[in-house]
């Protein structure tokens, strides 16, 4: 189970870790909690911090923690790898309180990166299988394709937009479907730390079972 005390230590590690290219610390808030399979599983502002550390070969591992959990907490582990076009990580995602199953998620993803002016631009697929570790719920897949654009329109400004569309499988016996997924955020950038305030807006194409969300916040990247 979760506590608070782990919660506590994660920051300490956070804390612990030299800032640098290979380290990537991110704060950030959101006026709810919206899933890329637009699940909305907490509809309450959630604050979450994370960390990412760049190991060599390609290799890195991660941690994020988060309060948007139904009635508890949410603490995630990853490892994985990644070159110019492909990436893969494996993630456990660990919930504490509420009827949150604990999962581990395998995520493979394929990319083509392109620049066009000021534009750098990537499409790619990915994949994603979900495993949950108790009995609360049933496992699934995601499959997703999309387009990323990142606009350097000034020399410490970017525009970013990322605009994909997944299906779901049908986790936790939910309604198997097409989602579409709309995110944006302006990136401010000052020395080595980025600010960036964000929306993001989830909209079921053929699922009853799920609603439109729109969710704002904001990341601070050091």
């Amino acid at each position: 189970m979760i506590t608070h005390a782990m919660l506590i230590a994660l920051l300490a590690v956070l804390a612990s870790l030299p800032l640098g290219a290979q380290t990537t610390v991110t704060l950030g808030s959101f006026s709810s909690y919206v899933v890329e399979n637009g699940d909305q599983p907490y509809d309450k502002p959630i604050v979450y911090t994370s960390v990412r550390r760049s190991l060599p070969l390609g290799f890195h591992i991660g941690l994020w923690g988060s309060t948007g959990t139904e009635g508890g907490r949410e603490l995630d582990y990853l490892v994985g790898w990644e070159s110019k076009n492909f990436s893969m990580d494996v993630g456990y995602y660990a919930h504490a309180g509420g009827s949150s199953s604990n999962l581990v998620q395998v995520d493979l993803r394929c990319t083509y990166p392109f620049k066009k002016g000021n534009h750098s631009l990537e499409l790619y697929v990915a994949g994603s299988a979900i495993l949950p570790t108790n009995s609360t719920g049933d496992s699934g897949t995601f499959l997703r394709a999309g387009l990323s654009d990142n606009w350097a329109f000034h020399e410490n400004t970017e525009f970013v937009q990322n605009i994909w569309i997944m299906r779901d499988s049908g986790i936790f016996k939910e309604e198997r479907g097409f989602t579409f997924r709309y995110e944006a955020s302006v990136e401010f950038k000052h020395r080595s730390v980025v600010f960036s305030p964000v929306v993001q807006v989830s909209l079921p194409i053929n699922m009853t079972d799920k609603k439109t969300h729109i969710a704002f916040g904001m990341k601070i990247k050091m």
